[in-house]
């Protein structure tokens, strides 16, 4: 397979390279607009390699570029499943998947907006993975103006991301973190949700 003459490994390592984050602009350069056109049209494995080479925030914001950006973290599993958008299991059965991960965007991008309290994940030996946790907006993020407006936008796809993978289906308020990983953990009360917990769904619990 070539592109513009160049062998797919090639143009991946080139791609690999280009300024992502500069090509939205309008009035860059001729230059950047002929690596634009170059990157765009890039056959849909190589770009979706590219995609998954760049840090969790950066992916997250490539949507914002072009719409054929904005297709592939819509329809690419590789890349949903890397933003936590969806489960990262292939076969759907969580007790078949032995590793257990927390979202970094969480508590790497986000957590200066958020207060949090007790936020655990836990997996169980029968699969099911649990998720200790209440959180809210921290009252300071939302005195920015511009970041406010970003936080609070209601279709910012990192609402949807997942706080765990795999996901966890069942959510306990941190007032009865006594019970945690405990034999009276029975006696919580656990919120269930099968398709997994987001982090919006952990700010939406903020009145508990």
């Amino acid at each position: 397979m070539s592109v513009n003459g160049q062998t797919a490994p090639h143009a991946l390592a080139t791609a690999k390279r280009l300024p992502l984050a500069r090509l939205h602009f309008t009035n860059e350069p001729t230059q950047v607009h002929a690596v634009q056109s170059a990157l765009l049209m890039l056959p849909y494995e190589i770009l979706e390699a590219v995609l998954l080479h760049l840090p969790t925030r950066d992916l997250l914001l490539s949507q914002r570029i072009c719409q054929r950006f904005r297709y592939m973290v819509e329809s690419s599993k590789p890349v949903r499943r890397t933003l936590f958008l969806e489960p990262a299991h292939h076969n759907g059965q969580l007790d078949d998947w032995p590793l257990l991960k927390f979202n970094p965007f969480l508590t790497n991008q986000l957590a200066g907006s958020f207060h949090t309290r007790a936020i655990g994940v836990h997996r169980g030996k029968d699969g099911i993975v649990k998720m200790v946790a209440h959180m809210r907006y921290e009252k300071e993020a939302l005195l920015d103006d511009d970041w406010a407006e970003i936080i609070l936008y209601e279709h910012a796809s990192w609402k949807s991301m997942l706080v765990s993978q795999p996901p966890a289906t069942l959510l306990m308020h941190p007032s009865a973190s006594l019970f945690w990983k405990t034999a009276m953990e029975q006696r919580a009360q656990f919120w269930r949700d099968d398709a997994g917990f987001t982090i919006l769904d952990a700010l939406g619990c903020a009145d508990w």
